[in-house]
């Protein structure tokens, strides 16, 4: 694999690439993640669409298929074509030529868009987590490896850079889960570890019908308190990376930890529904976020970031 030595490289993306595509199925899929991209340069900004794009397509193909015979038949189809893409066919589908420009650009290995892809395959058979090792796994390859592409379009001055952006990933993953169980539910997915249902003399919901926030609520307290440990597992990372991609991940952190502080506000009702923040809080808790890297400015001044070769291709590790 060759390395990244510098992080503007996008004139060499083909300008046929439809853009205005690529920001709409951000805008569509996640209004926390257009916020925080806004604080991306320009350059970086298309490179971040475009992966969300590809991610996006890929998860929606899982989660909507009809029965798992369909999402089975899918996900096969969407290894071939992200395998065609990583090797450089001629394709189609904007979300392949999206990852395929990329990979090329800032030498992604192709271990994570495969890897992200096994993710999706644990949903196919809506595997159940034991305890909380296990659940990582899957939110390293569904989220941490994410982190870790991104590692490459960012730029990094320390490979050390590359597990705090993993644990970026398995933060806002486990933040997910926590938010959206009863959606999991009537998917007939749990994520939440059943060793904890069991610690507590609890029954694991099986079925929505099932589905009582009091008995689950104590669950994902003890979610987001795992959470809360790759949040700050995560911040540390923050110095390894240019100040304009420095902000607009710590925004996102600050904005997915406010969707757990809320849900903790609100107690076991938050569990019923979707939690969703208003605008003006995401605005909030994104300054806030911002706040937290201009505090060191002084320090990134003194000491000029500069971007080092990525040669490395991060595992999990628990």
């Amino acid at each position: 694999m060759k390395p990244i030595l510098s992080t503007k490289q996008l004139n060499v993306l083909d300008p046929s690439l439809d853009q205005d595509y690529y920001r709409a199925s951000m805008k569509a899929g996640s209004k926390s993640f257009t916020l925080a991209a806004g604080l991306f340069s320009a350059e970086q900004q298309q490179a971040v669409q475009m992966l969300y794009a590809w991610c996006r397509y890929c998860d929606d193909q899982i989660d909507d298929a009809p029965s798992q015979a369909e999402a089975g038949r899918r996900l096969r189809e969407l290894q071939d074509l992200t395998r065609a893409a990583l090797a450089g066919a001629k394709l189609e589908q904007p979300e392949f030529c999206a990852l395929q420009q990329l990979a090329h650009t800032y030498q992604i290995p192709e271990h994570y868009p495969l890897e992200l892809l096994r993710g999706f395959e644990m949903d196919v058979f809506h595997q159940r987590y034991r305890d909380l090792k296990s659940l990582e796994l899957y939110c390293h390859r569904v989220a941490g490896v994410v982190g870790l592409m991104m590692c490459h379009i960012m730029g990094v001055s320390d490979q050390r850079a590359l597990a705090y952006a993993d644990a970026a990933g398995r933060a806002l993953q486990l933040t997910n889960i926590a938010r959206d169980v009863l959606e999991d539910l009537e998917r007939g997915r749990l994520y939440l570890p059943v060793s904890w249902f069991e610690e507590l003399g609890l029954t694991p919901p099986e079925h929505p019908e099932h589905f009582e926030p009091e008995q689950v609520y104590p669950v994902v307290m003890k979610l987001l308190q795992a959470a809360d440990a790759k949040y700050a597992a995560a911040r540390l990372g923050l110095t390894y990376l240019p100040l304009r991609p420095a902000l607009a991940v710590s925004a996102a952190l600050d904005v997915y930890g406010g969707i757990g502080n809320r849900i903790r506000q609100q107690g076991p009702q938050a569990l019923s529904g979707r939690m969703i923040l208003s605008g003006s809080l995401k605005g909030r808790l994104a300054l806030t976020g911002c706040l937290r890297i201009l505090a060191h400015l002084p320090g990134r001044l003194f000491k000029p970031w500069r971007p080092t070769a990525i040669q490395e291709v991060w595992h999990f590790e628990s």
